[in-house]
């Protein structure tokens, strides 16, 4: 019997093929430059007024700064990077997080609209993007789907907490909403009459994802660095100051030794060898966020 003639390439879904290499992308690295910006602006807007509220502050901006990158690489993991229709989407979503980078000096002041805007834009566009683009892949589309219903419910108290004029309702609001987010993932987004993303939708790429947490941590180090330099370029003339700018590197550079070159080496074969390799997708973005955030 004749065999089907092969889809053409710019009809199939966009979804990478499980025998394709799995590196990093120039364009994904092109992509992490905005957090580059966005971590050196979480940090200068700490120092400048040191304090439990400012603190909680900073957090909640990297979470939210955080969950548009770790989303955005598990989505450069399960579907194809070299497609057109994904690149669009990564260079949106760059787009995106770079007006809300813009948006956090001010985002818990006058810019709070801008930031939460655009992040709820950026998860709920994303959905908007993909279900049409894998609508002849059923389980792809049913997992848009469910993605897309829990950023649809942590949308409102986004914006509700945009709209709130006092700075601790709104730092409460977006905790909540951070939480929806978070917990949706853990949950493995669970929708009434769908369920959950099966298991088999949860494995990972070790090469990719592992190479991708690298080098957000690699970005982390680096701010570290450049607060340092800065801080230090402003005071550089007492021996405190320097004894303070000399443990600060010291310290940046155990930081690399240790995870970057020592663990980030085992990660992916540690990811390869495990019995569920998903257990890696459902703890890697809390505990990476851990340690950005120290």
């Amino acid at each position: 019997m004749p065999t089907a003639a092969p889809e053409p390439a710019g009809r199939r879904p966009p979804v990478r093929d499980p025998e394709a290499p799995r590196r990093v992308t120039l364009l994904e690295l092109f992509f992490d430059l905005v957090y580059v910006v966005a971590l050196a602006l979480i940090s200068r807007n700490l120092i400048s007024s040191v304090s439990w509220e400012r603190a909680a502050e900073s957090l909640v901006m990297l979470m939210a700064i955080w969950w548009t990158w770790a989303i955005t690489t598990l989505v450069t993991d399960i579907y194809d990077p070299q497609r057109t229709e994904i690149k669009l989407l990564i260079v949106a979503v760059m787009f995106g997080a770079l007006l809300m980078t813009t948006a956090i000096p001010e985002a818990f002041g006058t810019r709070g609209l801008v930031f939460a805007g655009t992040y709820v834009a950026i998860h709920l566009g994303r959905g908007l993007f993909l279900m049409p683009a894998v609508r002849r892949h059923p389980q792809s589309n049913r997992r848009a789907l469910r993605i897309f219903a829990w950023f649809a419910v942590s949308a409102v108290p986004w914006l509700v907490g945009a709209l709130a004029a006092h700075g601790t309702a709104r730092l409460w609001f977006w905790a909540g909403a951070l939480a929806i987010d978070y917990l949706g993932f853990r949950l493995a987004y669970p929708v009434p009459g769908l369920g959950a993303v099966p298991e088999s939708q949860r494995n990972v790429t070790a090469e990719h994802l592992s190479e991708r947490y690298q080098q957000f941590f690699i970005i982390a180090l680096g701010d570290a660095v450049l607060v340092a330099g800065t801080v230090f370029s402003l005071h550089h003339s007492e021996v405190e100051n320097l004894a303070a700018f000399a443990t600060a590197f010291a310290t940046t550079l155990l930081l690399w030794r240790i995870y970057v070159h020592k663990s980030g080496e085992l990660l992916p074969h540690a990811i390869a060898r495990a019995a569920q390799p998903s257990r890696f997708l459902n703890t890697a973005p809390y505990t990476h966020l851990l340690m950005v955030a120290g």
